[in-house]
This record gives structure tokens, C-alpha cells and sequence, in this order.
């Protein structure tokens, strides 16, 4: 049994495991904002990857979130290998020495899921218990519950445990450096798959070739875990993150433009939710196309997230 008096933290931009770790973070009191600080990202796969596809082939970019939890929060993690033998043994000796253990899994096997027994979906969630049914989960994205996850489903739901260690070895936060980062992630010139020239070869390629019918074909009863659904919900989230990364640095280092960016880079989060919520309505009608129109809305995003993007780098250059 873990001995903690968890500080729990739930927000509808953050998906599963930074719902976890957030609340891991409070609870040990270190600051988390700054594990976004590389998180602003974009990717567009080409045309032969698996399937043509748009919510198989659009993503949020490389996840540096566990390297940005290391370097500023000075939390390292460690995936364990091996067999669901391995990883029963790594958690229960984990758990007896009163330490939490993060879970990945299949979210089809987790009772309290919305998606039990309908869809697979990657879900993590913190372990802190046992009891005789299962082990006691919490999982912040859903409730402050301490959930039972069946014994019986800890192999069949492919579960992976990581260890977490606190340790005091972290690194100076470098406003300049993660700024930077930030900007050469999002402007980065990779032809078309990347950045903001891979948001404006989306919207190409959404107004040319996506299929309503394909992309949700599957989800009908739950529309908002279609994979390109699913996406652009993680593609926002990141905007929204990101500008909470920047709220912090305004709070540590008081210039004015990081507050200014920081909601500016949460409006831009929160237009590619009103571009989801149009893109379902155009699931739920296919029959009046609005391809065009919903191309027009993400073309316009990326023209604001590039505008914050200059604008840091233009910031840089006036601190420096």
C-alpha cells in the first residue's frame, strides 16, 4: 500500500498519463508545467504509411514529456521489460515498498473506462494498492476513485509497468534554451511533414481527400476516440499545455510578452477544438460538405501558430 495523501489534479486537456503525473507532481510538490515545454509540435505522415487514413497519419510530433519531466521536475522513469510475470513482480515489490507505480495498458480491460469491453484504446493509470480482487488504481482523467483493476486482465491487457524516482538533480531552467526549443520544433523545415508546413499539408490534404465515412467508420458510438478525432483532441491539448509551460515562465521571469504568447498559444489550443467539434458535425451530416470550410479553419491556426512562433524568436532576440 502506498502512504501518500494524494493532491488530486483532473484537466479536459490532458490526456491519461499527464492527468497521472500532474497529480503525482502536486502530491510531491514539484512544479510539472514545464514537462510541455517541447510538447508544441505537428506531423503528417505520408500517403503510404499503413493506410490512407488522415487520423492514422496526423499526430502532435515526437512526445518529450518524460525527458522534460527529468530534466525540469527532476523525476526520472523507467519502462520495464519483460513478460507480465516480470512486471507482476516488478509492481508488487514496488508496491510493498510503499513506492506507486505508473501502468500502461489496454484500456478494454478497465472496468471503470468508458470504453470497456468496446474499444482498445493506450491508457495509464497509477497503481497504489492491492486488494483481493485486483490492483487499486487511480486515474485522475476519470475519477479520485481508487479503481479495482482485475487480476485477471493484467496479461491479456498487455500491461507495462514504469517505475518513478524523485531526485533532486534538476536541471536550471534556461529560458532562452526552451524557448528556442520550442520554436525551432514548430517552424522546423522537414518539407511537408512537419511543423506548420505539415499543418498546411493537412489542410491540403483534408480538403482533397478525406472520407467522413472512412475515418469514423467503427466509432460511430463514440465518435470522439476515432483516431482523427482522437488527434486533433491530443494536437489541441498540446497548444493548451504548451501555454501553461509559458504562464509558468512568465510567472518565474515576469516579462510581460511570455503572458501575452501564453494566451495566444491557448487560444490557438482552443481553436483546434472548435475545428473537432466541426469536423464530427460534418461526421454526423456528411451529405453537406464542409471540406473546405474546415481546410480554411486550419490553415488559419497555423497561420497564428506561426505568428507566436516569430514572435518568440523576435522576443529572443530583444532579451538577448
Amino acid at each position: 500500500m502506498v502512504n501518500l495523501e494524494f493532491k488530486f489534479i483532473s484537466k479536459e486537456n490532458y490526456n491519461c498519463i499527464e492527468n497521472v503525473l500532474a497529480t503525482l507532481m502536486l502530491t510531491w510538490e514539484r512544479e510539472y508545467a514545464l514537462m510541455f515545454a517541447r510538447n508544441w509540435g505537428f506531423t503528417i505522415l505520408p500517403e503510404e504509411h499503413k493506410t490512407n487514413l488522415l487520423g492514422y497519419r496526423i499526430g502532435g510530433g515526437i512526445y518529450h514529456t518524460w525527458d522534460c519531466l527529468k530534466e525540469y521536475a527532476g523525476v526520472e522513469t523507467k519502462e520495464i521489460t519483460g513478460d507480465s510475470k516480470v512486471q507482476k513482480q516488478i509492481l508488487q515489490t514496488a508496491l510493498a515498498e510503499g513506492k506507486p507505480v505508473i501502468i500502461e495498458m489496454d484500456g478494454y480491460y478497465a472496468p471503470w473506462k468508458d470504453v470497456f469491453k468496446k474499444y482498445h484504446l493506450q491508457h495509464y493509470c497509477l497503481v497504489v494498492s492491492q486488494t483481493n480482487e485486483g490492483y487499486g488504481c487511480l486515474d485522475p482523467y476519470v475519477n479520485s476513485n481508487i479503481n479495482v483493476f482485475p487480476y485477471e486482465y493484467f496479461e491479456v491487457a498487455g500491461t507495462q509497468c514504469i517505475l518513478l524516482e524523485a531526485k533532486d538533480d534538476r536541471q536550471d531552467i534556461d529560458l532562452n534554451k526552451i524557448l528556442k526549443e520550442a520554436a525551432d520544433i514548430i517552424l522546423m523545415q522537414e518539407g511537408t511533414i512537419s511543423g506548420i508546413n505539415g499543418i498546411r499539408a493537412f489542410a491540403d490534404t483534408f480538403e482533397r481527400d478525406v472520407d467522413f465515412k472512412a475515418e469514423m467508420a467503427g466509432y460511430e458510438d463514440m465518435i470522439w476516440i476515432a483516431p482523427l478525432i482522437y488527434q486533433i483532441t491530443d494536437i489541441g491539448s498540446r497548444r493548451l499545455n504548451f501555454s501553461e509551460t509559458l504562464t509558468a515562465l512568465h510567472n518565474r521571469y515576469g516579462f510581460k510578452e511570455l503572458e501575452t504568447m501564453s494566451a495566444r498559444t491557448a487560444k490557438n489550443g482552443w481553436e483546434w477544438r472548435r475545428i473537432r467539434r466541426t469536423i464530427v458535425a460534418a461526421m454526423d451530416k456528411p451529405e453537406r460538405d464542409q471540406r473546405s470550410r474546415i481546410a480554411d479553419m486550419i490553415r488559419k491556426v497555423a497561420d497564428a501558430e506561426e505568428n507566436v512562433a516569430k514572435d518568440i524568436v523576435s522576443f529572443l532576440e530583444k532579451v538577448n
